[in-house]
Parts: C-alpha cells; sequence; structure tokens
C-alpha cells in the first residue's frame, strides 16, 4: 500500500505562513504534521519567521525612557523576560 500524497495549495500556504499563523493552525488547516509544515516551509524556500513583534516599534520603545518594561511587552505582545 502506498502513502498518499499530500496535496497542499502552496499559495495559501506561504500567505498563511507569512501572516505569521501559527505552525499548529497551519497543520490543523492542511491537516498535517508539525514537521511536514517545516518540510513544506523548507521545500518552498520560504525564511524562517523573524521575531513575533516589530523590531523597529521595540527600538523606538526601548530608547523611550518613559515606557517601562511591563509596558512595553504589552505594547508588544511578548512576555517581560525577552
Amino acid at each position: 500500500m502506498v502513502r498518499p500524497t499530500i496535496k497542499i495549495d502552496t499559495a495559501e500556504f506561504e500567505m498563511m505562513y507569512n501572516n505569521r499563523v501559527p505552525t499548529a493552525e497551519i497543520a490543523k488547516h492542511f491537516f498535517i504534521s508539525l514537521s511536514t509544515v517545516r518540510l513544506t516551509r523548507i521545500r518552498l524556500n520560504i525564511p524562517t519567521k523573524r521575531g513575533r513583534f516589530d523590531e523597529n516599534e521595540y527600538l523606538r520603545l526601548f530608547q523611550d525612557e518613559t515606557v517601562s518594561d511591563p509596558e512595553m511587552s504589552k505594547l508588544l505582545g511578548i512576555s517581560k523576560g525577552l
């Protein structure tokens, strides 16, 4: 018995990945495993995700002495332990 071929809409996959949809949600959407998401990303030559926040906004907030670390983490949607 041959393993079934997985058919993934590559344009949709790339759009979801670039829009920072979590890997688990991509896997669930296409009915594939997390490792297949990773292998598909590699096969499509999609670079790994960057950080989960805007680096320029982080630098701006970091230089603003009136913004505390807890406020910065809340504004960026990240933990305080960056």
